[in-house]
């Protein structure tokens, strides 16, 4: 990849991403997203990425909205995904304005097609970082939940659209490293390399 174009950079960024989406082996499946806490400070968390649209520059994921992520989202909606492929020795940071949606036609389709071990994730009545006497404890709605109320999880569920601005690409290499960018107008792309 050292000699490649900017152009065929990120065309090869693209692809990774979109092949990570059904791969849950590839280091592309899951991202690091990072937010800005009710502190003012970074957070982060790793997510599922669930789908990858190249032609609207959109990214998604799903989330509880009962989550600090959807509740920083909302008050401050810049964020960045972080990938690293230690195999192609390749850091790629996106930044961009997540959008959220619950309860409407977008999330409803992003939940019917969820994994219905995913769908249970839902379904607790506790919220994501709430305290509890045990680990355990939340274990018991697991077990115990039926199809019904897997359904009803959908009251919890919501779909994050990153929308792209800027892509930045790292490559590790013993002989002269290599870092470009990428930011992405209404109509046009501008692309360049930087200092690693």
């Amino acid at each position: 990849m050292k000699n490649f174009t900017l152009k065929q950079i990120l065309k090869k960024i693209w692809s990774l991403l979109e092949n990570g989406v059904p791969d849950g082996k590839s280091v592309f499946h899951i991202a690091t997203l990072s937010t800005i806490n009710s502190m003012g400070k970074p957070a982060t968390r790793s997510v599922v990425i669930r789908e990858v649209n190249k032609s609207k520059k959109i990214i998604s994921f799903n989330t509880d909205i009962r989550s600090k992520k959807w509740e920083e989202l909302i008050v401050n909606p810049s964020s960045t995904l972080h990938f690293y492929d230690p195999s192609l020795k390749i850091q790629i940071r996106i930044s961009g304005t997540s959008l959220l949606y619950h309860n409407n036609n977008l999330s409803k389709k992003a939940w019917s097609q969820s994994e219905s071990m995913s769908q249970v994730c839902y379904v607790t009545p506790l919220s994501p970082g709430q305290i509890i006497d045990s680990p355990e404890y939340t274990d018991q709605f697991i077990k115990e939940y039926n199809q019904k109320e897997q359904e009803q999880g959908i009251i919890n569920f919501g779909r994050i659209n990153l929308v792209v601005s800027e892509i930045e690409w790292l490559y590790l290499v013993h002989t002269g490293h290599r870092r470009a960018k990428f930011i992405f107008g209404k109509k046009d792309i501008k692309m360049f390399w930087i200092a690693p």
